[in-house]
């Protein structure tokens, strides 16, 4: 994490100056990119800061894996632009008859575009549309670094289906290298969310990659949460899934919480 101290320091100081020289006005609802898989769809508002991070825990057979942080800063730099800085997570895995891998996860750097405001009510044909560019920096831990910048794209949609109800989807595409094989990830998902009540929301997902791993299948998961929003710019999160027709079966259960300046 060494070659990203420095910048990271100038950023955050810039952050502060810029935040503290916002006009005062009523923000607008909290809008996260977690728990779920799907990224929304929507940027963080002009000279705001959203923080969101959490801890997951996964089992697959009689291996598992903790993972704390899952750090990502949202940064408004315009109205439809925000700047991604994602320091992730500290990982500890245990696999039966291994050494225990543990580490930080690489960071990513990246930009998210709103290129499309949606329209109220099921119109396919309108949907609110961002693009998330990003890329993983190698400067991680020694057991979960890359050796060189991995890059990918995804495209948010998002619509409104009634005061309640609203849908959204990703498409993904990631260009990975994995003990020296490069290889093209692809990654989608749809998810449903239900406002239960003004600060408790619900929602369930389906979520795929093809390939996982050089050469691997294609994984389907499925997950469900809720969320818990309080004064106007703190939420609470906690979402569990598993996967589809894989063997051994991977599980997963984490909490979250996301603060926005």
């Amino acid at each position: 994490m060494r070659p990203l101290r420095a910048p990271a320091l100038l950023l955050v100081l810039g952050l502060i100056l810029t935040v503290g020289s916002a006009p005062a006005q009523e923000p607008p609802p909290l809008v996260t990119d977690r728990p779920d898989f799907t990224e929304s769809a929507v940027t963080v508002p002009v000279s705001r800061v959203q923080v969101e991070a959490g801890y997951t825990f996964t089992r697959a057979g009689s291996a598992h894996r903790h993972a704390l942080g899952e750090a990502l800063w949202r940064i408004g730099i315009a109205q439809w632009a925000e700047l991604r800085l994602g320091l992730n997570s500290f990982v500890v895995s245990r696999e039966p008859g291994e050494s225990n891998r543990e580490g930080l996860e690489d960071p990513t750097l990246g930009i998210k575009l709103a290129l499309a405001d949606g329209a109220q009510g099921w119109m396919p044909g309108s949907p609110t549309v961002a693009l998330i560019l990003a890329g993983a920096l190698p400067s991680g831990g020694r057991a979960y670094r890359g050796d060189r910048i991995q890059p990918e794209a995804k495209l948010s949609l998002a619509w409104t289906l009634t005061e309640r109800a609203s849908l959204g989807s990703n498409l993904n595409a990631a260009w990975l290298r994995e003990e020296g094989d490069s290889f093209l990830e692809l990654s989608g998902s749809v998810s449903l969310g239900y406002a239960l009540t003004d600060p408790l929301g619900s929602y369930v997902e389906v979520y795929g990659f093809e390939p996982v791993g050089t050469g691997g299948p294609a994984i389907t998961h499925i997950n469900g949460g809720f969320t818990y929003q309080f004064l106007t710019r703190y939420q609470l999160d906690l979402r569990a899934g598993t996967t589809m027709a894989a063997q051994p079966r991977e599980s997963f259960i984490g909490v979250g919480i996301a603060v926005r300046w």
